[in-house]
């Protein structure tokens, strides 16, 4: 049995790479935190923090390949590309 939670970000990355969802859901646990906190900061609404959260997980997943260094996950780039898109939309959806 595997000891996810004892395991290197780099060694969880690995493993996501090859499909290990239990890794996957290990990286969430061990950050999601982290991916709400930043934007709840800089005065997100939960629905807009919600959107971030989302997209910062997709972008991850669909990226995983292209991590040049999967011992650091850039969590704070990732959430900083996400929080003008997420405010924009929203308020953007929200004026008539």
């Amino acid at each position: 049995m595997t000891d996810y939670e004892g395991m290197t970000d780099e060694q969880l990355v690995v493993a996501c790479r090859s499909g290990d969802e239990i890794a996957w859901e290990t990286v969430i646990s061990r950050y999601e935190r982290l991916v709400y906190t930043i934007p709840a900061r800089y005065g997100l609404t939960p629905a807009e923090i919600d959107d971030v959260f989302q997209s910062v997980w997709l972008s991850l997943l669909k990226n995983l390949d292209r991590l040049r260094e999967p011992d650091r996950i850039s969590f704070r780039h990732l959430i900083g590309k996400q929080l003008p898109v997420a405010h924009r939309s929203f308020h953007c959806n929200l004026s008539f």
